[in-house]
C-alpha cells in the first residue's frame, strides 16, 4: 500500500510541476502571421515572474520579441519609413507609443528558443531589412541571461515551422 501512495504522489508531483511551466512559458497559437496572431512583443522578459518590458499598448505575449540590439545597417529601425513599396513602415512609435498594429513582416523572423528543431518564437529583427522575405527561417536563438534579459545566439540547426502548424 506504501508503494501505490509513493506511486500516486509521484505522479501528482510530476502533473503540478507540468501544470506550472505550463503557466510560466504558455503556448504560442496556431500559427504565426500578424494578420490572425497579432505582434506584441516584449524586450525585456523575466520567465521566473512572468514580468518584463512590453513595447505594446496591448499585452505583450511570450512567444513574441523584439531583438533591440541595434547593431546592424537594417532599415527595420524605429521610424523608418516604408522602403520596400509594401505600404508598411518597419515599425512606427512616434504619436502612439508601442503601436505594432502597421509593420513590416519582412523584419519578423521565426526563431527556434529551445533548439528542438520548431520556430517557437516570432522576433523583430530591428538589424534586418524590409526587403527581406517575411518569417524567413534563421539560424539564432535566446538563452536567458537572468533578470528578465536574454541573448542571441548561433543555433544549429534552423527553424522549420511554428509551434502547432
Amino acid at each position: 500500500m506504501r508503494n501505490q501512495k509513493a506511486d500516486i504522489a509521484g505522479i501528482l508531483l510530476g502533473l503540478m510541476l507540468l501544470a506550472g511551466l505550463g503557466q510560466t512559458y504558455a503556448d504560442p497559437p496556431l500559427g504565426f502571421d500578424t494578420a490572425d496572431n497579432p505582434f506584441h512583443p516584449y524586450s525585456v522578459y523575466n520567465p521566473s515572474t512572468q514580468t518584463g518590458t512590453c513595447n505594446s499598448n496591448d499585452p505583450c505575449q511570450t512567444w513574441d520579441w523584439w531583438t533591440n540590439l541595434g547593431m546592424g545597417s537594417g532599415t527595420c529601425q524605429d521610424g523608418t519609413p516604408d522602403s520596400d513599396g509594401d505600404s508598411k513602415p518597419a515599425y512606427d512609435t512616434v504619436g502612439s507609443s508601442g503601436d505594432w498594429s502597421n509593420i513590416d513582416t519582412g523584419c519578423i523572423v521565426l526563431e527556434d528558443w529551445d533548439q528542438d528543431g520548431t520556430c517557437d518564437h516570432r522576433v523583430y529583427d530591428a538589424d534586418r531589412n524590409q526587403v527581406d522575405t517575411p518569417f524567413e527561417p534563421v539560424m539564432f536563438y535566446h538563452h536567458y541571461l537572468g533578470s528578465g534579459f536574454w541573448s542571441r545566439t548561433v543555433a544549429p540547426s534552423p527553424c522549420v515551422g511554428w509551434v502547432g502548424v
